[in-house]
C-alpha cells in the first residue's frame, strides 16, 4: 500500500505495471478504477514524443491531465509518468525541462540508432565496443531449452547493429541522472520490426549493466506483428517459445522485467505474456481510450464521427506512413459506404485508419470531441471499461 502524497508520479513499486495511454487527456479517472481493482502499478501519464507532437500537446499537458484525473478519482495509490519512445536528445530535454513536475519513467527508443548491416565504421565507439565484445567470443550460456553461443562473426554483427544504440542509451541515462535521482529506465528495441534474438538480448543486457545503467524494464522485439489497433499476427507457439527464453535471460540478471509494447487489442498474447512471466511484467497500451472515444461518437454524434472519418480518409497516406502500415484506401472507402458507423470501429482496415489518425483529428476537432464525450460521459466510461476489461480478464 502507498502511504503519502500521490500528487506526483513515482518509480514503479510493484512486480506488475501497466501503461494507460490517454491521447485526449480525460480518461485517467476511468483507468484508475482498474488500478484500484487489480494489483498493478499504473502508469497514468504515458505519451510518446510522436503522439505529443502530432496532437499539439506539451509534456506538461500530459502530466497535468494525469494528475487532475488522479485527483478527480478516488484512487489513493502511487502512479507513474512515462516519457515514452524518446528517439533523440532534443525530446529527452523537452521531457526533462518541463516546468510542471518530473516524469518518473523514461522509455528510450533506439530505432534511429540501430544499424542492420553495412561496412565496419571507422570510429572509436565501434572499435571500443568490438574490443569489449571479445570477452563473449567462444563463450556459451546454457538455459533450459536454449544455448547461447558467440562466434567472432556473430558478435561482430551484433556489435555493428547495436553499438550506436548502446551509446545513445548511456548518454540518455546519464543526462537524466544529472536531473532526477530516482527513475525507471526502459531501453526499447521493438520499433525496428526485426526480432531481438536471445543472443542480442543477453549482449545488450550485459553491456548496459556493465556500464552502470540501471534499467528496470526492457522491451525487445518479439516475434510476430504488433500492428496498431488489431490483434497479434503471427505464430503464437513461436511467441511463447521465444518469450520463455527471453524470460530466462532477464531472470539471470535479477534486475529488470520484460515490457510488451503496442498491447492494445493483442488478446491472443497479452494473457500469455503475463502468465509466462509469472506476474512480473510491464505492459503498454496507447490507443485504447482513443478508439473507445470514437466508438462513443459513432453511437451518439454521427455528424461529428462522419467529419472525423472524412478527415482520416483525406489524410490517410500521411498518417499510416508514420506507423509503417499498408492499408487499401479504396477498400476503406468502399467499407465506409456499405457499413454502419459503429461497425467501422471494429473492422480491421477502418479501425487501423482511425487509430493512426488521432493527431490529425484531435488537431482539428479536439474541443468538439471533448464536448460530445462530456455530454455522454456515462457511455464513454462504459465503453472504455468494457474494452480494458478484456485485457485484465486475459491477464488475471
Amino acid at each position: 500500500m502507498f502511504i503519502g502524497n500521490n500528487n506526483f508520479p513515482v518509480k514503479i513499486n510493484k512486480d506488475a505495471s501497466f501503461g494507460f495511454g490517454d491521447r485526449i487527456g480525460i480518461a485517467t479517472p476511468i483507468h484508475a478504477g482498474f488500478a484500484k481493482k487489480y494489483d498493478i502499478f499504473p502508469v497514468f501519464a504515458q505519451q510518446s514524443a510522436r503522439e505529443i507532437s502530432s496532437i499539439g500537446r506539451t509534456c506538461q499537458d500530459v502530466l497535468k491531465n494525469a494528475r487532475q484525473g488522479v485527483q478527480k478519482s478516488s484512487y489513493k495509490g502511487s502512479w507513474g509518468a512515462d516519457a515514452d519512445h524518446i528517439r533523440n536528445k532534443e525530446w529527452l530535454l523537452k521531457f526533462l525541462d518541463n516546468d510542471f513536475m518530473p516524469y518518473s519513467m523514461f522509455t528510450i527508443d533506439t530505432f534511429d540508432c540501430m544499424d542492420i548491416a553495412g561496412p565496419a565504421p571507422n570510429d572509436s565507439s565501434f572499435k571500443k565496443r568490438l574490443k569489449r565484445a571479445e570477452k563473449y567470443t567462444g563463450k556459451a550460456y546454457t538455459f533450459s531449452k536454449y544455448r547461447i553461443t558467440y562466434t567472432h562473426d556473430s558478435i561482430y554483427k551484433i556489435v555493428l547493429k547495436y553499438y550506436r544504440a548502446i551509446d545513445f542509451l548511456i548518454e540518455c541515462y546519464r543526462t537524466i541522472k544529472q536531473k532526477i535521482a530516482e527513475f525507471d529506465f526502459e531501453p526499447a528495441f521493438d520499433e525496428k520490426g526485426i526480432d531481438t534474438s536471445p543472443e542480442e538480448h543477453f549482449y545488450l543486457a550485459s553491456e548496459l549493466t556493465d556500464e552502470g545503467i540501471n534499467f528496470t524494464t526492457f522491451a525487445p522485439k518479439f516475434p510476430g506483428l504488433f500492428e496498431k489497433a488489431i490483434d497479434y499476427i503471427g505464430d503464437v507457439d513461436n511467441f511463447i517459445c521465444n518469450l520463455k527464453i527471453h524470460k530466462e535471460i532477464a531472470d539471470c540478471f535479477l534486475s529488470y522485467r520484460l515490457s510488451l509494447h503496442s498491447a492494445d487489442d493483442k488478446l491472443k498474447v497479452i494473457g500469455l505474456f503475463a502468465q509466462i512471466l509469472e506476474g512480473r511484467f510491464h505492459i503498454k497500451t496507447s490507443g485504447s481510450e482513443w478508439m473507445e472515444a470514437l466508438r462513443t461518437l459513432s453511437q451518439c454524434n454521427r455528424e461529428l464521427f462522419d467529419m472525423i472519418l472524412n478527415l482520416a480518409v483525406t489524410n490517410a497516406e500521411k498518417n499510416i506512413k508514420a506507423y509503417y502500415l499498408s492499408l487499401d484506401i479504396n477498400k476503406i472507402k468502399s467499407l465506409i459506404k456499405t457499413s454502419s458507423s459503429e461497425s467501422l470501429i471494429d473492422i480491421s482496415e477502418t479501425r487501423q485508419l482511425l487509430h493512426t489518425s488521432y493527431g490529425t483529428v484531435l488537431g482539428k476537432y479536439l474541443d468538439e470531441i471533448k464536448s460530445s464525450l462530456s455530454s455522454n460521459e456515462e457511455m464513454f466510461t462504459n465503453n472504455v471499461i468494457s474494452n480494458y476489461q478484456r485485457y485484465f480478464d486475459a491477464i488475471y
